[in-house]
């Protein structure tokens, strides 16, 4: 199953006000983390925008969502901060949408900013969270916000997240693995960890948290992407252990498994095939 692209004629033409880029500008690069920064939302925003047009949900609604849809995220400002830029917004979407979305309306702004309140990963784990009651905007722009994360894209922002957070690149000595909580995630921003951690304690487990067709057939090319990248550093860092490399020099057997980093974890997550995907999809559909 391939996306039939229906976007590249739907896409709505969308002007956003430049009083509201300017905000997204600045209240993003004050985040100084090249993870969360302004073209991470301008991807969103796009995404969102993409699937939207796919989903037949309203692409204006979804497009400024994504776009403001970190502007009040905890984990990159506290609540002070968040009421001041909450005000922001809604006197922008109140005061300058209509000059560049005449159709704009207060109810569009409640839907806006309640998607900002509520997208995020620390919410869709949530044992009592089911994002498909939700409006299909919310899930939209949820499904264009995970698809930053995963894939080469995801790769780079991971490891940007990490130096910022100062951890490790490498290493698995607590990867708490696909039993991971609301609770948990919400701890993780004070432990250390590392890079690679990431993989497994978030990043491969959002392909099976899409919420839309569309966000699922996106997101699986992207999850491949990852298997990719981690099964090809597995191999690079154990031909770069002297342990290995010496052995190797002795002709005695060169196991790339034997001294894996975390070839073992890769081994519960298989690459989806094309056709696996379409076995997936089927009983939705039929639905």
């Amino acid at each position: 199953m391939t996306l039939k692209r229906k976007a590249e004629t739907l896409l709505e033409d969308i002007v956003v006000p430049e009083k509201l880029l300017n905000f997204v500008e600045l209240h993003m690069n004050n985040f100084n983390c090249g993870a969360h920064d302004a073209a991470h939302v301008h991807r969103v925003a796009n995404l969102s925008r993409i699937i939207a047009a796919e989903e037949g949900a309203n692409q204006t609604i979804a497009y400024i969502a994504g776009l403001v849809h970190d502007m009040l995220d905890s984990k990159l400002i506290d609540e002070t901060n968040a009421a001041t830029a909450e005000e922001t917004l809604l006197n922008i979407f109140k005061n300058d949408m209509i000059t560049t979305l005449p159709n704009w309306t207060d109810t569009m702004t409640e839907q806006v900013i309640e998607i900002c309140k509520t997208v995020g990963y620390k919410n869709i784990i949530k044992e009592n969270w089911n994002p498909k009651n939700r409006s299909i905007e919310y899930r939209c722009v949820q499904d264009a916000d995970l698809l930053d994360a995963i894939g080469a894209i995801g790769v780079a922002r991971c490891f940007a997240f990490g130096g910022k957070r100062q951890r490790l690149m490498f290493g698995c000595a607590d990867v708490i693995g696909n039993t991971i909580t609301a609770e948990q995630y919400k701890n993780q921003s004070s432990k250390k960890g590392s890079g690679v951690e990431h993989f497994f304690d978030k990043l491969l487990l959002i392909k099976d948290l899409m919420t839309t067709t569309t966000g699922t057939i996106m997101a699986v090319k992207r999850h491949n992407t990852m298997l990719e990248f981690l099964k090809d550093l597995n191999i690079e860092l154990v031909d770069g252990d002297i342990n290995n490399n010496t052995k190797f020099q002795n002709n005695e057997t060169y196991n790339v498994e034997e001294k894996s980093l975390f070839g073992t974890l890769l081994e519960q997550y298989p690459i989806v095939s094309q056709a696996q995907l379409e076995q997936q999809q089927q009983p939705a559909e039929a639905s």
